[in-house]
């Protein structure tokens, strides 16, 4: 213990972590196993993939190489001919962008005849003068380049494999697998290497049984939504430069800094590389090593880890290279090789990695540009370094989900404790009365508790489980990315894009919106989280109001979900010491102490209600206590970024920019403010209505809606964490209790009625087989509205009243469906 400063209740915030379907990326590179010398050895990887599927994805344009390549061309083509001479280059690739003087829009390289001529997909509109030059591109990025994910979060989550064999037909699902871990930029399972597919095979002509092409999507259920990626500065070095094989520093500056497999950054944000390892000189090495208080150099690529024992051989842009020795456990899915025949400094990328045949010695990889490798070229891991900055200082990227969000108006929130069952044993040993010896069993989250004013409507749809459809107003966009905003960077607020269900063209025109919707945090390009496939975004006109009447607000409705999953989402505690809650310096949110004694955080995944109570008393705001079950607390990891930091305005401890605190821009403390008083505002029982057989109640005193999922806790074999707990729906029930004056004896007439049905036989002129309905309004247009059907009144009690007041029935009513939910607000709903 450094510091005795106490932690304090005004130090703690808890905010929401919204949950979605998670795409990773096309063409994820794997499966091989893990990293020797590390926790995930024995499981089985795949690296993230890239925004766009196919051959749109050139791997010596990206991963912090120029994205652009020159080629020149050798004779003048005959006007309207696709075809072209070149000067020699191997470094062509189908699927690459075209530019150039007299090149028509959109122009690809269509196909590669060999190194000096190709064939465009588009004919130039006049003819190719000799010497011109052509400017080729890749538009691809890949999923690091916008996110990482914060490292073992997605444990326990359900992936789900899409792939084909036909370049012609769509990637399908085929299987489902729990998620053994995670790192920034991978993936693991664990199981049987053989049960799982390739799904990296970039060019079409390749793919194929045995090369499929395909992606994985992560499950909603504990699937946090990540944070566009945000870096912060590590270390001061001595000197690095593009094209080096270290990056210098004084002895011990990497010490508890910089980890092997860690990707640094310079403060532009280009990539630099991936660490191998780390020594006291400037010597490559074969082995990986963490840095110590004596080291002065990061190693971005090995010494010789093996030969090369034949020529490589290249089919449909996929690179087979057999070695000398096995590479199982040093080299992983997305590993990037380089190969000389025998200068490390020398080398040159060969590719990255796909697989690795079962002893090792055969290493499938995405070839880079038109490499390739001879009989006993020395192989290396990695690459030299692929960015240099004027100043000396390197980063990495802060782990953060996209906690930025307001929960709502709430009297009390209830966090999860951690319940650790400790197991005593005897062995059968003798020696001493005591136990001999003693372990830990099996974790559990408790559950959670969110107490609130309500001031919308969204929270159904975690209690009744389904979004059925949603109604909203927006601006037609066409993304070409599934992780990149088609509009420019935005620096002066946060955009809100709805997600649209389009087909491959990612055209909103003409489409229904799907429910879902999409963040781009001021000043960032990332859509948070991806789009899905076949799925498209359009931007949101935000809600607002003028005189005090809602405009473009969000109309959800819901209905009964009735598999065996609920819509979920996440909570982030985040704590602060007293001097960290002041100020706007990013430090004061990172804690990298070893037992966090400045800011600690918790996440809390896969929160579903087990049941929810809607109460309005007269006199009071409509009130909402929901109990929760919880997947598992996780511990945020050292240099975690709480509130999704640089999204509130740089404000460590600033709560009116959060989404939804009456704004949607992240601007509700500046000039321009677009705080709107009504929205955080709570409905009222005075501004409710309660329809009762056919008739709207006008005395009714307070009434209390229940629902109750009656969820069980359930754990599987094969969910890899002892922490992690899932859950099973059971039997759902409602009921309604009231407390009212009434004025005829038509609520006993209901407690004899023998039939449940209701409005199946039509509503009669008296109002019977009605359905029960509860809207709440507010002044601005907002609302929220309950139908009931098929209902029996199950109680109801006539009381005398002693004081001579009028008389207050209680009555209790059991429906046994619902009919109409919906809300109209302007909150936004991500999970």
């Amino acid at each position: 213990m450094v510091v005795t400063e106490t932690w304090m209740g005004s130090g703690q915030s808890v905010t929401l972590a919204p949950e979605s379907e998670l795409f990773l990326g096309y063409m994820s590179y794997g499966p091989t196993l893990g990293r020797t010398g590390t926790n995930k050895a024995h499981l089985i990887k795949y690296s993230l993939g890239y925004d766009v599927d196919g051959q749109g994805v050139h791997i010596s344009l990206m991963h912090g190489e120029t994205n652009s390549l020159a080629i020149t061309i050798d004779d003048a083509s005959d006007n309207g001919d696709a075809t072209i001479t070149i000067d020699s280059n191997t470094n062509v690739k189908v699927g690459m962008s075209v530019t150039g003087t007299s090149i028509p829009l959109n122009t690809t390289v269509l196909t590669v005849n060999s190194a000096t001529e190709i064939v465009l997909s588009q004919s130039p509109s006049l003819a190719l003068a000799d010497g011109a030059e052509l400017t080729l591109t890749t538009n691809a990025n890949h999923f690091t380049d916008f996110y990482h994910l914060v490292p073992d979060l997605y444990t326990g989550c359900t992936a789900e494999f899409y792939y084909t064999e036909s370049s012609s037909i769509e990637a399908t699902l085929r299987f489902t697998a729990t998620v053994a871990g995670n790192d920034a930029d991978a993936i693991y399972f664990a199981g049987n290497i053989l049960d799982y597919p390739n799904l990296h095979s970039h060019e079409d002509s390749g793919v194929g049984t045995g090369k499929e092409r395909g992606y994985i999507i992560l499950q909603a259920n504990g699937s946090t939504i990540p944070a566009p990626i945000s870096l912060e500065e590590r270390v001061t070095v001595t000197s690095f430069s593009a094209g080096g094989e270290t990056v210098d520093g004084s002895a011990g500056v990497f010490n508890n800094v910089i980890s092997t497999d860690d990707l640094i950054y310079e403060e532009g944000g280009g990539l630099v590389g991936k660490v191998w390892s780390s020594a006291a000189n400037g010597t490559l090495v074969a082995s990986r090593t963490e840095p110590t208080s004596s080291t002065t150099h990061l190693h971005f690529l090995s010494s010789s880890i093996t030969t090369a024992g034949a020529a490589s051989t290249v089919s449909h842009g996929t690179l087979t290279l057999t070695t000398n020795g096995s590479l199982t456990g040093i080299l992983t899915a997305g590993d990037f090789v380089s190969i000389h025949a025998n200068t490390p400094a020398s080398a040159t990328v060969l590719g990255k990695v796909i697989s690795l045949s079962a002893d090792g010695k055969t290493i499938l990889l995405h070839q880079s540009g038109g490499s390739s490798a001879s009989d006993t070229h020395e192989i290396y891991w990695g690459k030299d370094t692929t960015s240099a900055s004027s100043d000396t200082k390197i980063y990495t990227v802060s782990p953060r989900v996209l906690s930025n969000n307001w929960i709502g108006l709430t009297n009390n929130v209830g966090i999860p404790q951690v319940e650790v069952e400790t197991k005593q044993v005897n062995l059968a040993l003798a020696g001493s009365r005591n136990y001999s010896y003693q372990y830990r069993g099996m974790e559990t989250a408790g559950a959670a508790s969110l107490d609130i004013n309500l001031n919308h409507g969204s929270w159904l749809h975690y209690a009744f489980g389904s979004l059925s459809s949603v109604s909203l107003s927006h601006t037609d966009k066409t993304h070409v990315s599934a992780f990149k905003c088609v509009d420019a960077k935005d620096t002066n607020k946060h955009n809100t894009y709805a997600g649209f269900n389009t087909g491959a063209d990612r055209d909103t025109s003409g489409h229904t919106a799907n429910g879902k919707f999409h963040r781009v945090l001021k000043g960032t390009e990332a859509l948070c989280p991806p789009l899905l496939p076949n799925t498209g975004a359009g931007l949101l006109t935000n809600p607002s109001t003028n005189d005090g009447v809602l405009l473009n607000g969000i109309t959800y409705n819901f209905s009964e979900r009735n598999d065996n999953k609920l819509p979920s989402f996440g909570l982030e505690l985040l704590v602060q010491k007293g001097s960290a809650l002041d100020g706007t310096g990013k430090s004061l949110m990172v804690d990298r102490n070893t037992y966090s004694e400045n800011v600690f955080a918790q996440i809390y995944p896969g929160c579903v209600v087990s049941d929810m109570q809607l109460t309005a008393n007269e006199n009071e705001e409509l009130k909402a206590t929901l109990n929760l079950n919880v997947k598992r607390v996780f511990e945020a990891p050292a240099g975690y970024v709480g509130k999704c930091y640089d999204a509130t305005n740089n404000d460590t401890s600033e709560f009116k920019n959060l989404l939804n605190f009456g704004q949607q821009t992240g601007r509700g403390t500046t000039v321009n403010s677009d705080l709107d008083q009504s929205f955080i505002d709570p409905f009222f029982f005075s501004n409710g209505t309660i329809s009762l057989f056919g008739q709207e109640f006008l005395k009714v005193g307070s009434f209390t809606m229940s629902l109750q999922n009656t969820l069980t806790d359930k754990r599987y074999i094969g969910q890899y964490n002892r922490q992690i707990k899932d859950y099973v729906p059971g039997l759902r029930t409602y009921e309604l209790t009231l407390q009212a004056m009434v004025t005829d004896r038509r609520i006993f007439d209901e407690l004899r009625r023998l039939s449940p049905h209701r409005f199946t036989l039509g509503e009669g002129d008296d109002g019977s087989n009605a359905k029960i309905e509860l809207l709440f309004t507010k002044s601005n247009g907002e609302s929220i509205k309950l139908e009931f059907d098929d209902y029996m009144v199950s109680a109801a009690t006539w009381p005398i009243q002693d004081d001579r007041g009028p008389v207050m029935v209680d009555f209790t009513i059991m429906p046994l469906r619902v009919g109409s939910l919906f809300a109209t607000t302007h909150w936004v709903m991500q999970s």
